[in-house]
């Protein structure tokens, strides 16, 4: 197979996730015509500079970046938020890419795993970069400030957290994944998911999702997660009870929860978003 940068060439794959992205207090939301929408609070957002179509979205802390057609990644944000966008914008050949503060990582074609931990952090950022980098056969990646998680084709799950709290082989125990989740912050504690085939949801932090069931997408946040059912409602379990004015949310196609804030997406096009101070 022909190879560039160590990454053979391949068919790229669109992912279902990354049409909404939350930063600190502010959203973007990747329409169909590949213009981003911001929602919430940012006065110095401004559009990606790229003459490629732009089909996925990530955040980390005040800047977003995007995935494009040619399956390169694009930053957009304050010299400070990344300092090595650089380094990101040198990967070739990315399928997946997530972002937090702290941290970027990406799942190439080939299966292989690479993060970007940013220097900076109140008491130094995680070492990701070495611990993905032994991963392989990985399809999705989810990252927070402490932890990192990965997807593999077969649908197990790898997963890594610095906290010194979290079993990092709960887990383990499961074959059938279809879809992970995970988040921490730099003054909150870790939260992971996992997104079973036939639509229950497991978690080492959310004793209540055993009872979710005709799940179809999961997305975890600063201390929350919610489950999109089938339907167009959503299931979710908040330890802040910030969020619960999403619960009334319906028809919708896609949300996310990151940060403090939510974002969806209805099956009419309309977005919604609700974020709120910790």
């Amino acid at each position: 197979m022909e190879m560039e940068d160590g990454h053979p060439l391949g068919v790229f794959v669109e992912l279902d996730k990354g049409r909404i992205a939350i930063a600190r207090d502010f959203g973007i939301v990747l329409n169909d015509d590949s213009h981003l929408t911001l929602v919430g609070r940012n006065d110095g957002f401004r559009q990606l500079h790229t003459s490629e179509r732009i089909i996925k979205v990530a955040a980390a802390f005040a800047g977003y970046m995007g995935l494009t057609n040619t399956r390169r990644v694009v930053t957009c944000g304050s010299a400070s938020e990344f300092e090595r966008s650089e380094e990101i914008e040198r990967w070739h050949f990315v399928k997946d890419v997530v972002a937090c503060e702290g941290h970027t990582a990406a799942v190439f074609v080939d299966g292989t795993v690479e993060c970007v931990d940013e220097p900076g952090g109140w008491e130094g950022v995680p070492n990701h970069s070495k611990v993905v980098k032994a991963w392989r056969n990985i399809k999705q990646v989810a990252v927070g400030y402490a932890n990192v998680m990965g997807l593999t084709e077969d649908g197990r799950v790898v997963y890594h957290s610095v906290d010194g709290w979290t079993d990092c082989h709960f887990y383990d125990q499961y074959s059938d994944v279809v879809q992970v989740d995970c988040y921490s912050h730099y003054y909150g504690s870790d939260s992971s998911a996992v997104l079973h085939r036939d639509g229950t949801v497991s978690s080492d932090t959310f004793e209540d999702v055993k009872a979710w069931r005709d799940i179809v997408q999961i997305s975890v946040g600063a201390d929350v997660v919610i489950g999109l059912k089938r339907d167009g409602t959503i299931e979710m379990s908040d330890d802040r009870n910030l969020r619960y004015e999403a619960k009334a949310w319906t028809n919708l196609a896609c949300v996310e929860c990151k940060f403090f804030g939510v974002v969806g997406i209805t099956r009419d096009g309309r977005i919604l978003s609700l974020f709120k101070d910790a």
